[in-house]
């Protein structure tokens, strides 16, 4: 159904789906007669949780969790595990290496610009930039998830690349008190690519029209702050995207979620 395209799609644009996929196709054999379709969907949802908790946020090898993640699979395949034993095993898989303390410690890096690639990047802050929409009244990102982490915007005929931006330039034309955390998560956002390359060694008042210009509500807090911006911003803002986005992928410990959204 549609609701499960949206999630295998979001798994696999991680480009971390290697682990879950003998526990998806158990989970699919099982869809309808051991497992109900509300059940199905809600341990989806977990599994996406485990592979955007495991290795995006918490940047584990690739191997980690195999082999509980492939003896789950072998258990939900012989129908010896109940659907509440399932999601509980998920949520103990992700707790174990991305727990709300080691994945709130690994977006608060100082050099996440240098540890994280740029996809992973992207793909973070767009569930950010998303988080921030469903709380205003603005129309919804008229792009995809797959546009906006390739860095390929189409539209109108014309191709748009985005790339991620230090919000404090990365060598400022005057002196400014950042201290440290210029590669932090909480000193990037995202501009087009002529405005990043036009932009690298600005003055911070000279962005605005360019923070105005892909109109994000990400983007909104910044342009009041350029003039002023500090580490004491920077670790403010930071600890809003850290929040929202272990709010968008929590480690549920009681049954799945059956909502739709």
């Amino acid at each position: 159904n549609n609701e499960e395209r949206r999630i295998i799609k979001r798994m696999e644009l991680t480009g971390s789906m290697g682990n879950v996929r003998p526990l998806l196709l158990a989970l699919r054999m099982k869809r309808g007669s051991t497992i109900s379709e509300q059940e199905y969907i809600g341990l989806l949802r977990r599994i996406e949780t485990l592979v955007v908790r495991v290795y995006v946020i918490a940047q584990k090898r690739a191997y980690t969790g195999r082999y509980k993640i492939y003896r789950l699979a072998r258990d939900v395949y012989q129908e010896n595990v109940s659907v509440r034993e399932i999601g509980e095993r998920i949520a103990s898989i992700t707790r174990d290496y991305a727990d709300d303390g080691s994945a709130a410690d690994s977006l608060s890096r100082d050099d996440f610009y240098g540890d994280f690639k740029k996809r992973e990047q992207r793909y973070l802050l767009y569930f950010f930039e998303e988080a921030l929409q469903g709380e205003s009244n603005r129309e919804k990102m008229p792009f995809s998830l797959k546009e906006w982490v390739s860095g390929q915007l189409v539209g109108g005929k014309k191709e748009v690349n985005l790339n991620v931006e230090h919000i404090h330039p990365q060598t400022p034309s005057e002196d400014l008190d950042v201290d440290d955390c210029e590669h932090r998560l909480g000193n990037l956002s995202i501009l087009p690519e002529g405005e990043n390359k036009s932009l690298q060694n600005a003055v911070r008042a000279d962005k605005e029209e360019a923070y105005k210009e892909i109109n994000l509500e990400m983007n909104k807090d910044i342009v009041p702050d350029l003039s002023k911006w500090n580490s004491e911003r920077i670790i403010t803002r930071e600890n809003e995207i850290r929040s929202k986005l272990l709010e968008r992928w929590p480690i549920a410990d009681t049954e799945p979620a059956t909502e739709t959204s």
